[in-house]
Formats: C-alpha cells, sequence, structure tokens
C-alpha cells in the first residue's frame, strides 16, 4: 500500500463522535450500527433454536461480539470501511472515468496569449490508483502531473515560448484517454 492511500480524519468523525445519549452512556453511530446489527443477527439465528435457554446464549453471545466489534477503536480508517473497500471495489480494473470537464477561462474555441504568460488548466478526475496527466502541445509532450485517489485534482500550465508564434492545439490526457481538447494562438508581444 502506498504512502498516498493511507487515509486519516484529522477530526472525529460523526461516525466515531458520542454524541447519543441512551441511559447514563454516550454511544457512537458506529457503536449503535454494530451493536443493532448483531442483535438482530443473534435474534433471526436465535428463531431457529428449540431450547429458551440457548436462544438466549446465542443471543447474548451475539450481543457481546456487537459490543465488543463497536468498541474497537479506529486510528485509521476504520476496518469495517476498509472491509467494504476490498469487497466492492479492490480487484475490479475500471477505466478512470473524469468527473468534469476541466474548466478553461474562457469556453471559447480558441485563447489567446503572448509569450511568457501561462494558461493554467484545471480539472478532477475520478482514479482509483496513481496517473498521470499529461499537457500535450500539438502531439508533443510538455508537461505532466500527478492525480490519485486522495487528491483528484490537477493543475497544469501551458507557458508559451517566444519562439511559439500561432495557432496551436493543447491536448490534456489522462493515460491515453483525451479529457480536454483546445486551440490556443500565441500572439507576438
Amino acid at each position: 500500500m502506498d504512502a498516498q492511500e493511507i487515509l486519516w480524519w484529522r477530526v472525529e468523525s460523526t461516525w466515531e463522535s458520542k454524541s447519543i445519549p441512551i441511559g447514563d452512556f454516550l454511544f457512537s453511530v458506529r457503536e449503535l450500527t454494530f451493536i443493532l446489527s448483531f442483535i438482530l443477527i443473534g435474534s433471526l439465528i436465535a428463531i431457529f433454536v428449540p431450547f429458551m435457554p440457548f436462544k438466549l446464549l446465542i443471543f447474548f453471545i451475539f450481543l457481546l461480539i456487537g459490543f465488543m466489534l463497536s468498541k474497537t477503536p479506529a486510528n485509521t480508517v476504520p476496518w469495517e470501511l476498509t472491509l467494504v473497500y476490498r469487497f466492492f471495489f479492490l480487484g475490479k480494473e475500471r477505466k478512470p472515468v473524469p468527473v468534469q470537464t476541466p474548466k478553461i477561462a474562457k469556453q471559447e474555441e480558441m485563447l489567446a496569449t503572448i509569450p511568457s504568460i501561462p494558461i493554467a488548466f484545471m480539472g478532477e478526475v475520478s482514479v482509483e490508483k496513481q496517473e498521470q496527466i499529461t499537457l500535450f502541445v500539438d502531439g508533443r509532450e510538455r508537461g505532466s502531473v500527478f492525480v490519485s485517489p486522495s487528491s483528484q485534482r490537477y493543475r497544469i500550465y501551458y507557458i508559451p515560448e517566444k519562439t511559439e508564434a500561432g495557432v496551436h492545439e493543447i491536448e490534456i490526457r489522462l493515460g491515453n484517454e483525451t479529457i480536454t481538447r483546445t486551440k490556443v494562438e500565441v500572439k507576438q508581444a
């Protein structure tokens, strides 16, 4: 696991904060979810047991398991969220999908600038692992930035050189997929 993939909460989340009073005790949403889920599972299993003492034993065992699991501290990402992530998302090969088209200063087909004045292209993409966003000017690579699951926004600059007068095609790609394409006219200063 990369160091960039580690997540944590700086402030205690609503999921973890003990804000629900029941009797003399305070419970978090996470604790109540665990306890009630295991009570429900224990009750459903106990329905099929014929003798009352065994029903109570099964019910209290599941109550105890739910209580113990709800009290385990979550220093980084709670283990139940890690299991959900691993079960539903890990191992599925999906193509990165852009969240939104990058916002360009002007929504015209062609942007204009003079040499040494940068144009910023910004946007946000949804990726599952670290990916490279590359800026191409007339088919040649001119710069790149990295995005990751924890940092999905990007900003990449095109700074025209003094010898680059004329119209140029700008293309921004995520891997081999084009995110945006526009034209820039570089005027002499």
